[in-house]
């Protein structure tokens, strides 16, 4: 990663809502982001096993979506907020980490449409995503 994208990375990690779960940036570059979760038991329970949590799951998805449209600005000037977020679960998630990527797919003036994946320990596709999202400039 260029100084750019460490300098967000930075930011990401001062936020309580990527710091909270254990999420971390494992690459960036402009219109895609991967990010880790380490699964901890209280994010498991789906269809009561001890598979992930789809409210997790979904949370992570729109992490690494959102975050990828935070590399098409790294300096933070521009802000973003979910539209629309949609998933497909293909498999239940089983194991001790999880990883999810982010790509932006469309760039308009205001709005960014995003694709996501999230996959499991063995890197079998496990959630599909898409969404879109909302431009602001601060300021």
């Amino acid at each position: 990663m260029d100084n750019a994208y460490e300098a967000l990375a930075e930011r990401m990690q001062r936020s309580l809502l990527i710091r909270w779960p254990g999420i971390s940036l494992q690459k960036m570059h402009e219109g895609y982001a991967r990010i880790a979760l380490p699964v901890r038991p209280e994010f498991q329970g789906g269809g009561g096993t001890d598979a992930l949590n789809g409210s997790i799951l979904s949370y992570l998805m729109n992490t690494a979506m959102e975050l990828a449209v935070d590399s098409l600005d790294p300096t933070g000037t521009i802000t973003n907020v979910t539209i629309s977020l949609n998933l497909s679960y293909l498999h239940m998630i089983r194991g001790d980490q999880v990883e999810a990527e982010g790509r932006v797919t469309r760039r308009g003036g205001t709005v960014v449409f995003t694709e996501g994946a999230i996959y499991n320990k063995d890197g079998m596709l496990c959630v599909e995503g898409s969404g879109v999202y909302r431009l602001f400039r601060e300021g």
